[in-house]
């Protein structure tokens, strides 16, 4: 009986289940749907602002079509959170390269251990605090409360089998939460951009130096 009604089902949506010459590196003639995944070899760029890009889509579409938001709103968090995560995460290594740090960065999902790492490396870089970074601070631990462990957006349940969400976040509102988050990620692409610069010229004169100077430089 079970396995008449799970024929039945299959049948009814024949032609949308997998087929055996599917491939998921095919290629076709449509070339713009072809995105290259070797351009940015090394580099950042592509998973910061792809996840930025991607929590940008979704708050477009919820606001478009007035619904979904129960269920994208995961997806929408995830996304703001891990571009928060992996843009601190450039930006230390940037700092770590401009300091001339010996070591390596412990691996974590804790944004508020990430954004105290970055303020004291921007502080023994020489760099001026600036009272943006407070707001930049505020919001962020904001972010850290709702998903301290990088669980939230991605299981309704941790490991030890307690609810993900916390009793008192009931309710997210897109458009503030997705206008708060743009004015963070603002701020930490203009902070990346400088530091870049900063890494870059220095590279830049001591290059210079060294093919005027020799090893006397």
């Amino acid at each position: 009986m079970l396995e008449d009604e799970f024929l039945n089902r299959v049948r009814e949506f024949e032609g949308l289940w997998p087929i055996a010459n599917d491939n998921l590196l095919a290629q076709d003639n449509d070339w713009w749907q072809n995105a290259c995944l070797t351009h940015q070899d090394g580099q950042w760029l592509g998973h910061v602002d792809g996840y930025r890009k991607a929590a940008q889509l979704i708050a477009m579409r919820v606001a478009d079509i007035s619904h979904d938001q129960d269920y994208l709103v995961w997806p929408f968090l995830l996304c703001w959170r891990h571009h928060v995560e992996l843009q601190l995460k450039n930006m230390i290594f940037l700092l770590i390269a401009i300091s001339r740090q010996p070591g390596r960065m412990r691996p974590t999902h804790d944004i508020a251990k990430l954004w105290v790492r970055f303020e004291d490396l921007m502080s023994q870089a020489g760099f001026s605090e600036y009272p943006e970074m407070d707001h930049v601070r505020h919001t962020l631990s904001q972010l850290h409360k709702i998903d301290p462990n990088a669980q939230l957006a991605r299981y309704p349940f941790l490991n030890s089998g307690e609810p993900a969400r916390p009793a008192n976040l009931t309710h997210i509102h897109f458009r503030l939460f997705h206008q708060a988050m743009e004015r963070v990620a603002n701020y930490l692409d203009a902070t990346d951009t400088a530091l870049r610069q900063e890494l870059e010229a220095r590279n830049d004169y001591e290059t210079e130096m060294m093919e005027q100077y020799g090893d006397y430089y």
